[in-house]
């Protein structure tokens, strides 16, 4: 199984993501490929992690129709 983690905010140095359990983490920017956003999904990968662009939008897109459909 992949551990994937959602981008709950930026602090600093830091970056706060949430887990599938609800739990919260706190991971170094620099143990981060590339500059992060709220809401990317990431995936960790041996010490790093990786932004999985693909999920993000799938995530995005998810959440915009959801939103869409609210408002009918």
């Amino acid at each position: 199984m992949v551990d994937k983690y959602i981008v709950d905010r930026i602090e600093e140095n830091y970056v706060v993501v949430e887990n599938h359990q609800g739990n919260m983490l706190e991971v170094l920017i620099s143990q981060i490929k590339d500059i992060p956003k709220e809401g990317d999904i990431l995936i960790k990968k041996e010490n790093m992690f990786i932004i999985d662009y693909d999920e993000t939008k799938n995530r995005r897109n998810k959440i915009n129709n959801m939103m869409k459909n609210m408002w009918k």
